[in-house]
């Protein structure tokens, strides 16, 4: 997917496969967590909800996004690479 757009023939399949997993009655139960520690937030108005997201981490593990832990390396490497680089401009 490019900026939100279903692109390909790969993009639906995959945007599919997020609706089927996400869009489901369970997923409405008062219960439910999209991972442990991360709730449904349900709340009367706005300030409730700001401060229940600024009690959020800075940075999520990686589980939390489906990646493989190793994703932590390629972005450390990523920031690293970048500051050296504003560094030495």
């Amino acid at each position: 997917m490019y900026g939100g757009r279903v692109t390909d023939d790969y993009d639906k399949r995959l945007l599919t496969t997020f609706c089927s997993f996400w869009f489901t009655e369970d997923t409405l139960d008062e219960s439910f967590t999209f991972y442990k520690g991360y709730p449904q937030l349900r709340y009367k108005n706005k300030e409730e909800y700001l401060e229940e997201i600024a009690k959020l981490p800075d940075f999520d593990d990686p589980f939390v996004l489906g990646l493989h832990p190793n994703a932590n390396i390629t972005i450390i490497v990523h920031y690293d690479s970048t500051f050296i680089i504003s560094t030495h401009t």
